[in-house]
């Protein structure tokens, strides 16, 4: 019997070494160190601590960033992104409608600061939900796009899409 308590002891002994480890390693909780979590995390590929996600030809699925990191959506085809795009997790977004027709499935933003461009024609329609954002920007310079269905922190509002740049609708460092 006491060979058998000896033995679960050791196992819990290392056990508990083998987290510590881990803990140091940077694995679990990641020291801090942003980037490690991107390389971690993203499905797509990290510039510095930014997940990237490439949707030049396609990602016709939703689109979903990471938690807690920075995310960039490129949208650079036409009809690309049309499942639309979730940043309601990410640490800060920036999505990049370029092609025509992109982005139609709608863009959802969490707290963090979020930039979406709507730059190709008829790009955004589906809308871009960013009113609990910290920083919300939003350009619609594509002919046709957003259609008046961005949702902006009250007050951020400017002419076709939202604007940051006005100290009330940008409190991310308060």
């Amino acid at each position: 019997m006491t060979q058998w308590c000896y033995d679960r002891a050791m196992v819990r002994l290392l056990a508990a070494m083998l987290t510590l480890a881990a803990l140091g390693c940077g694995r679990i909780g990641y020291d801090n160190d942003p980037v490690i979590a991107c390389q971690d995390m993203c499905p797509g590929t990290c510039d510095g601590a930014v997940c990237v996600l490439e949707c030049g030809d396609g990602c016709l699925e939703g689109i979903e960033c990471p938690p807690g990191i920075a995310c960039r959506v490129n949208c650079e085809s036409s009809g690309s992104c049309l499942g639309g795009v979730d940043c309601t997790q990410a640490s800060s977004c920036e999505v990049i409608c370029q092609g025509n027709g992109s982005c139609l499935g709608g863009i959802a933003c969490g707290l963090g600061p979020c930039n979406v461009s709507c730059m190709g024609s008829r790009s955004c329609t589906g809308g871009v939900e960013c009113g609990d954002a910290c920083a919300c920007d939003v350009e619609c310079s594509g002919a046709s796009s957003c259609l008046g269905r961005e949702s902006c922190p009250a007050g951020c509002e400017s002419g076709a899409g939202c604007s940051s740049e006005d100290p009330v609708c940008d409190v991310c460092a308060n």
